[in-house]
């Protein structure tokens, strides 16, 4: 669902401020940036950054800061980024299976786009200006707004989470009826989907116990899990936690059921219970104060310790 894309170096020192303010919103809510080298600050990318313009550097510097507002990792090919293109396009081969699309300066762009496409055919070619209605973006955006209808577990995996997965370091779920007893439970494939995909992510869950609907008592939740986490050996989880709240109380501070993903933040009107079969609205938008809220006030109501910790 997210967006692996590129930008040259010339097109960020020479855009306005709505193209930065237009990219960084596009990227914080669909994409991952690539960059060349093995640190941000080593790449291509940083000194046209840090000369930027005042508001677009705070911008820019605020997204990239201590705790990041938006996802970016390193090519895993050697490549020397996207500003050597112009003079070996060729070398956009190197890139073809990190990136779905490289945004670049109007006259690069033009003088270059059939060799970079001859090299790439699968990378898209756009102005850094249209990043948000290139075809890459757009679609990312329609999945992240697209129900869940008649999906199977590993479509819906592929194509709603598992880019997601893969790039978050925190994970936080929200979901009263996550640890209900059903004879397949989306909380358990979740997790081992989760465990094949991420890298030593911290899974953090509250869920609730003494539904009358569910009847699920907190030994039988706290239980579940534990039986749950003994299937997770791949090492993508890290850590798991687990919060649980009397149900009534857990319903009046938490009604809508979420799972965030550092900066993001997945709304899912049936929970967990999409990964056994059940349709769903779906929605992707980054962490907003609701989201804050709500896990401030489960910690509230649950013990100061967590109920389960691995």
């Amino acid at each position: 669902m997210l967006t692996r894309f590129a930008v040259d170096p010339e097109a960020l020192a020479s855009a306005r401020l709505p193209e930065h303010q237009r990219l960084l919103k596009a990227w914080q809510s669909y994409g991952v940036l690539i960059h060349n080298s093995p640190m941000v600050s080593e790449s291509d990318l940083a000194d046209v950054i840090n000369s930027l313009p005042q508001a677009p550097r705070i911008m820019w510097q605020k997204l990239l800061g201590k705790q990041k507002k938006a996802w970016l990792r390193p090519s895993h090919e050697s490549w020397m980024g996207v500003n050597a293109l112009h003079d070996h396009p060729e070398n956009a081969s190197l890139a073809a299976k990190d990136i779905d699309l490289i945004c670049m300066e109007e006259d690069w762009l033009e003088l270059l786009h059939d060799e970079l496409h001859q090299a790439a055919p699968n990378i898209e070619l756009g102005e850094l200006r249209d990043i948000d209605t290139t075809k890459a973006f757009e679609q990312s955006e329609l999945l992240a707004n697209k129900p869940i209808e008649s999906m199977q577990t590993s479509r819906i995996w592929a194509e709603r989470f598992e880019s997601i997965a893969s790039m978050a370091k925190n994970i936080t779920i929200v979901d009263r009826y996550a640890l209900s007893y059903r004879e397949r439970n989306g909380l358990e494939t979740f997790l081992v989907l989760l465990d094949g995909a991420a890298r030593k992510a911290n899974v953090t869950i509250f869920s609730a116990y003494g539904s009358r609907k569910e009847d699920v008592s907190r030994p039988d939740a706290i239980s579940r899990l534990e039986a749950m986490s003994e299937r997770l050996s791949r090492g993508g989880v890290g850590s798991l936690k687990l919060h649980l709240a009397p149900a009534r109380a857990f319903g009046g501070a938490a009604h809508d059921r979420f799972v965030k993903f550092d900066h993001l933040v997945v709304e899912i009107g049936s929970g967990m219970a999409i990964f056994e079969g059940k349709d769903s609205l779906f929605s992707s938008k980054p962490q907003m104060d609701e989201h804050r809220h709500i896990i401030s006030n489960l910690l509230r109501l649950s013990s100061s310790k967590p109920d389960f910790e691995l």
